[in-house]
C-alpha cells in the first residue's frame, strides 16, 4: 500500500509547489489610440506625461516640438524650440515630465543638454543650461529635478544627478558598480513617492533599487545576459541592443520594466516586479516600443508605428476577480 499512497503525496506536494509559484496574469485593454500611420499628429514621439487632469503632454523629436492633447486624444496646443546643431546626433529621446502645472523637457545635444521648461499653456518659462548631455528625467517635490547623465567618461557615467530650478546641483547618486563600463551605464530611472530609486540599465541584465540616501538595497537580473553586442564606433565599443528600454511605477509601487532587444518579443515584453524586485509576472504591447508611463490612474501608454502613434491602456490582472488596476 505504501507506493500507493506516495502518488497523491506526490501530486500534493506538485500542486503546492505550483500554487506557491503562481504569479498573476496581466493584461491589456486599449482604450486610446493618438495619432496613427494616416495622421500628421505626430511624426516621431519620443516622450511622455499625463497630468492630474488626463491631459497628455508629448514630444516630437522630428519636429523638435512639445504637443498637448486631451484626455480623448485632442490637439489642444503644441510649443516648439530652436533644434540644437548636429540634431540628427540626438541621444534617444526627448524625456519630460511635469510638477504642479510646470512641464520640464529635455532638449538633447551630443556633449549638452538643456532642460525647457513650460506652464501649463506650453509658454515659455526658460530653460537649464547643463553641462552634459541628458537622459531620462524626473520632476521632483520641492522644486527639483532628476536626470540621468549620458558619458563616455569612468566618473559620468551611471548616475542620477538631482539640481534645483536654477540648475544648481543638490545631489548625485552613482547607481554602477565599479567595473562597469561606462558605455554600457546609460539608465532610465523612476523615484517612488517613500524617496526609493527604482533604476534599469539599458544595456546591463540589471534591475536595482537603492534608498533615499542612495545606498544599494537589491539588485537583480531577468534576462541571463552576460554580455551585450557591441560596435566599434570611432575610439569606443558602443552597445547596439538594449536589455531594458524604461521603467514605471504604478500607485501601488508595483515596477513595470520594458524589455529590449534579448526578450522574448523584442522591445514588447513589459516586466512587472514588486519594490523587493520579486517578478510579479509579465504582459506584451501589441507593438514595439521603447518607453512607458504610468498616469495617476494606472493606465499605462506607450508608442506604436514607429512612434506615430501613442496608445492608452487599462491594465487588468486576471484572478483577482478580472480586478482593473
Amino acid at each position: 500500500m505504501r507506493p500507493a499512497l506516495l502518488i497523491p503525496a506526490a501530486a500534493w506536494l506538485l500542486a503546492a509547489w505550483l500554487r506557491a509559484d503562481a504569479r498573476p496574469a496581466f493584461r491589456l485593454e486599449e482604450v486610446l489610440s493618438v495619432g496613427g500611420p494616416q495622421s500628421d499628429l505626430l511624426s516621431m514621439w519620443v516622450g511622455a506625461a499625463v497630468d492630474s487632469e488626463g491631459f497628455i503632454y508629448l514630444t516630437d523629436a522630428l519636429e523638435g516640438t512639445l504637443k498637448k492633447f486631451d484626455s480623448n486624444g485632442r490637439p489642444v496646443k503644441k510649443a516648439a524650440w530652436p533644434r540644437p546643431p548636429n540634431d540628427a546626433f540626438r541621444v534617444r529621446r526627448y524625456p519630460l515630465d511635469l510638477w504642479d502645472r510646470a512641464i520640464f523637457v529635455v532638449v538633447p545635444s551630443p556633449f549638452q543638454s538643456s532642460i525647457r521648461m513650460f506652464d501649463a499653456n506650453l509658454e515659455p518659462k526658460g530653460s537649464i543650461v547643463l553641462d552634459e548631455a541628458a537622459d531620462d528625467l524626473q520632476a521632483l517635490p520641492g522644486g527639483l529635478l532628476a536626470y540621468s547623465s549620458v558619458s563616455l567618461s569612468k566618473g559620468g557615467a551611471g548616475r542620477v544627478k538631482i539640481i534645483d530650478l536654477a540648475g544648481r546641483p543638490r545631489r548625485t547618486i552613482a547607481c554602477g558598480q565599479r567595473d562597469d563600463p561606462p558605455a554600457l551605464s546609460a539608465l532610465d530611472f523612476r523615484f517612488g513617492a517613500d524617496g526609493s530609486l527604482y533604476v534599469v540599465f539599458n544595456y546591463l541584465d540589471r534591475i536595482a533599487k537603492f534608498d533615499g540616501r542612495g545606498r544599494l538595497l537589491w539588485a537583480r537580473g531577468l534576462l541571463g545576459v552576460t554580455r551585450v553586442k557591441t560596435k566599434k564606433i570611432l575610439f569606443a565599443d558602443l552597445p547596439e541592443t538594449p536589455t531594458f528600454k524604461d521603467i514605471a511605477l504604478d500607485g501601488r509601487g508595483r515596477l513595470f520594466v520594458l524589455g529590449g532587444g534579448y526578450s522574448a518579443h523584442r522591445s514588447r515584453d513589459v516586466y512587472i516586479l514588486d519594490s523587493e524586485g520579486r517578478l510579479l509576472g509579465s504582459l506584451i504591447l501589441p507593438q514595439p516600443s521603447h518607453c512607458l508611463v504610468i498616469d495617476g490612474r494606472g493606465f499605462l501608454y506607450a508608442r506604436e508605428d514607429e512612434g506615430m502613434t501613442i496608445k492608452k491602456f487599462r491594465v487588468i490582472v486576471q484572478g483577482e476577480n478580472d480586478a482593473r488596476l
